[in-house]
């Protein structure tokens, strides 16, 4: 679940600063992107539930970048897509960002069992339940994939 509450919070920072500081263009620069992403990341948050996936793709297009939950949105939305090599590639640079990202760990993992990569998905999801083992989505996959693998 993205936390939009912290957008929230750096775009209030960065407009006191603004305020304090008027002519600093480095401010001006942070408070327009942290806009556009709080912003954006509201519109995926809301195009998520209501399953317009599709949509969360062409909304994150131009604010890709390097934010983890921009690529997070896009890798669950591939998988819903069935897009899973894309889902695969998002989720991938989530993880060079955060290493001990549960989230993209399981959106991975969900994407290479759907791929039939039934060895990558469980070694994907033991590492989720590695990161939080009381983790009761990450826990009842693993066991679920592991009875798959085993079978």
């Amino acid at each position: 679940q993205i936390e939009l509450g912290r957008y929230d919070d750096a775009v209030e920072t960065l407009t006191a600063a603004a305020e304090k500081i008027p002519k600093s263009d480095k401010i001006q620069q942070y408070l327009t992107h942290a806009t556009q992403l709080k912003l954006t990341m509201t519109r995926v948050v809301n195009l998520e539930a209501s399953g317009d996936f599709a949509e969360v793709i062409k909304c994150t297009d131009r604010t890709v970048g390097s934010n983890k939950h921009v690529l997070l949105a896009r890798a669950r939305a591939f998988v819903h897509l069935n897009d899973h090599e894309l889902a695969i590639d998002a989720a991938t640079k989530v993880l060079s960002i955060d290493t001990q990202n549960l989230d993209a760990f399981l959106v991975r993992s969900r994407a290479f069992y759907l791929m039939a990569d039934l060895d990558q998905a469980l070694s994907d999801c033991q590492t989720a339940v590695s990161i939080d083992a009381n983790n009761g989505t990450s826990v009842t996959m693993y066991q679920l994939l592991e009875l798959v693998v085993n079978s």
